[in-house]
C-alpha cells in the first residue's frame, strides 16, 4: 500500500523554514564580511599598501560566491506554507474535487436518514407511552 503523502516530503515540511532561516543568518553574516573585505581592499589600495590589497582581493573572491550561494538559497528556497501550497496545487484536480462532492452528498445522505430513523423512533416511543 502506498501512503498518501510521502514521509520524505513530511520531513522536508519540518525543515524547510530552518533551511531557509539558517541561510538567511548566514547570508548576513558572509554579507558583512563582503563589505567589510571591500572596505578593507579600498582603504588599502588608497594607502597603496600591496600585501593587504592582494589579500582582501582574495578575500573578496572567497566571500562573494558564498555570499551569492547563500544569498540564491534564502531568496528562492520555498518555505514550510509555499511547500505545502504546491503540493495541494499538484494533487487536487476537478475529478478530485468531483469525488469529494459526491462522496459528500452520500454521507450527507446517509446521515439525514440516520437522523429521521432516530427522530421516528423517539416519536414513536413516545406515542407508545
Amino acid at each position: 500500500m502506498t501512503p498518501i503523502i510521502s514521509p520524505w516530503f513530511i520531513y522536508l515540511l519540518s525543515v524547510a523554514d530552518a533551511i531557509k532561516g539558517v541561510a538567511g543568518g548566514f547570508a548576513i553574516l558572509t554579507g558583512m564580511g563582503l563589505m567589510a573585505s571591500i572596505g578593507g581592499w579600498i582603504a588599502c589600495k588608497a594607502e597603496a599598501k600591496e600585501f593587504w590589497q592582494k589579500f582582501w582581493k582574495k578575500l573578496i573572491k572567497i566571500i562573494a560566491p558564498i555570499f551569492a550561494v547563500l544569498l540564491f538559497l534564502f531568496i528562492f528556497f520555498p518555505t514550510r506554507d509555499t511547500l505545502i501550497g504546491i503540493y495541494i496545487a499538484k494533487h487536487i484536480t476537478v475529478d478530485n474535487i468531483d469525488e469529494g462532492v459526491k462522496a459528500g452528498k452520500l454521507i450527507k445522505d446517509e446521515l439525514k436518514k440516520d437522523i429521521i430513523d432516530l427522530i421516528n423512533a423517539i416519536n414513536n416511543k413516545e406515542s407508545e407511552e
